[in-house]
């Protein structure tokens, strides 16, 4: 005697095209014990389908449920969502051709704590996963539908005593056979197309929902840009009569600086002429003191190097004032340049030549005590650095 078949648990994996993989619910466990790694599902969250599969390839119950895999595209270790029992407690669904079928998605849940972790399907989803166990890509165990054999008849023949031929019992009994499964198929279409129907109709009215909600989600947006329209509009008029009164205000302050700067102005002229004036009062100050001091028979003597000691008249006290360098130079008869590189030599006697790289000789030398007699590239030379000694070397 043939072994019966038993019903098979299968897992069925969707993308955004319908299935993409499908497995035995024992190589379904291994996924989610972390046996196996599926790295093509990293970082995603699934759709997949827990389906019953009788051994005619008919989905018998199906359960549409989430799953997420991390970076390493190993399933979510805290999943636990109890598949078997979900499907055994679900409602008769639609008609896949073989009779209802129990299904349980998110809209039908047996359990509200495990609402979140489903998803509802669409009707193309149901189709593909009745085609997806008829192609039986799974290698199931199946069992062939068969139908009734037709016997052969003969025309010749008769039955005995005015009974019916053997032949057309058969017949009669295949005709009989064909129009039960026939009303039969037609109540299961009939059965399907209602299940259709009503699963058509919750699937308007699920998007009919979404559309009420999107609906009221853009006027909810129309309403805040309206209102974010006019707080702009409303702040816009107070920034300009912000600017419209910065402006008046910025045109007062100019004219304030404005005055402002010509009092200064003013004030800087009034200042020099003052002190013009004290100058000159100063000046006029000194003259008279030493005018005083001279009529008391005072003399004024200073000293400079190369000029010695020097007495000045009293009219020559404000020259004396304004460059005791260049008073001393005259009385030396020589420039005020030629004084001055005197004076810098006879404090300190060096060669001042330059030398490659920018540092002086300052080898030191015979000091010159008279200005007259100073040359400058000679008198404030080494041997070596004198003009005439390059000068004897070059020739």
């Amino acid at each position: 005697m043939q072994k019966r078949l038993k019903m098979v648990e299968a897992v069925m994996f969707f993308n955004e095209q319908g299935i993409c993989r499908e497995m035995l619910l024992p190589e379904f466990e291994a996924v989610l014990d972390g046996v196996v790694s599926l790295p093509d599902l990293a970082d995603q969250q699934v759709r997949l389908a827990y389906l019953l599969i009788s051994p005619r390839l008919e989905v018998r119950a199906a359960v549409f449920f989430y799953l997420d895999f991390d970076e390493d595209g190993a399933a979510d270790p805290g999943w636990n969502l109890p598949l078997r029992q979900l499907s055994e407690r679900a409602a008769p669904g639609i008609d896949l051709g073989a009779g209802p079928i129990r299904l349980v998605s998110r809209s039908r849940c047996p359990a509200a704590r495990h609402q979140m972790h489903l998803w509802d399907p669409e009707l193309q989803d149901l189709l593909a996963l009745r085609d997806a166990a008829k192609r039986n890509q799974l290698g199931l165990l199946c069992e062939e539908e068969g139908t009734p054999a037709v016997g052969r008849s003969s025309s010749g023949l008769q039955a005995a005593d005015g009974q019916e031929p053997a032949s057309a019992v058969r017949n009669k009994d295949w005709s009989d056979g064909q129009r039960q499964k026939t009303a039969h198929l037609i109540k299961r279409q009939r059965l399907h197309i209602r299940n259709l129907s009503r699963y058509l109709e919750e699937a308007q009215g699920r998007l009919k929902q979404a559309a009420e909600l999107q609906a009221r989600t853009l006027q909810a947006e129309v309403q805040g840009l309206r209102e974010q329209l006019n707080r702009y509009q409303a702040l816009h008029a107070s920034l300009e009569a912000q600017l419209q009164t910065q402006s008046e205000s910025h045109a007062h302050t100019e004219a304030e600086l404005a005055a402002r700067a010509e009092q200064e102005r003013l004030g800087r002229e009034e200042i020099l002429r003052l002190r013009n004036e004290h100058e000159q009062l100063a000046a006029q100050n000194i003259e008279q003191a030493l005018e005083g001091l001279a009529s008391l028979g005072l003399t004024f003597v200073v000293y400079h190097p190369g000029a010695g000691h020097l007495t000045i008249p009293l009219q020559d006290i404000v020259r004396y004032r304004e460059s005791p360098i260049a008073y001393a130079a005259a009385k030396c008869s020589v420039s005020e340049e030629q004084y001055r590189l005197w004076l810098r030599h006879f404090q300190q006697p060096v060669c001042e030549c330059e030398l490659p790289g920018g540092r002086r000789c300052a080898l030191p030398i015979d000091r010159i005590d008279s200005p007259q007699r100073f040359v400058a590239g000679e008198s404030n030379c080494c041997s070596r650095h004198k003009s005439g000694s390059r000068l004897r070397s070059a020739s």
